[in-house]
């Protein structure tokens, strides 16, 4: 018995992240996710760049992402907010 074929959830990103991705040579291929929920696991940051171009990208695909971090990433930007 053959398993059913799984179509993937696809989003709508924004085609100026993309633009803006292309001009830093990046590409972005993405086909969807296989579900409305999941984790996706980002490693190794090798950069401060990381985040930027990440964020990016997660606009360029049209992704609700939710981020955690450690809490020493919270007090670097929290001090930097009130200076």
């Amino acid at each position: 018995m053959a398993l059913p074929q799984q179509s993937s959830v696809q989003f709508h990103g924004s085609a100026l992240a993309r633009g803006l991705l292309r001009l830093l040579g990046w590409q972005v291929h993405f086909n969807g996710l296989p579900a409305l929920q999941g984790v996706i696991v980002v490693y190794p940051h090798t950069s401060n760049w990381d985040f930027p171009v990440g964020l990016l990208a997660k606009w360029a695909m049209g992704l609700e992402v939710k981020f955690l971090g450690k809490h020493t990433l919270r007090d670097v930007c929290v001090q930097a907010a009130r200076r």
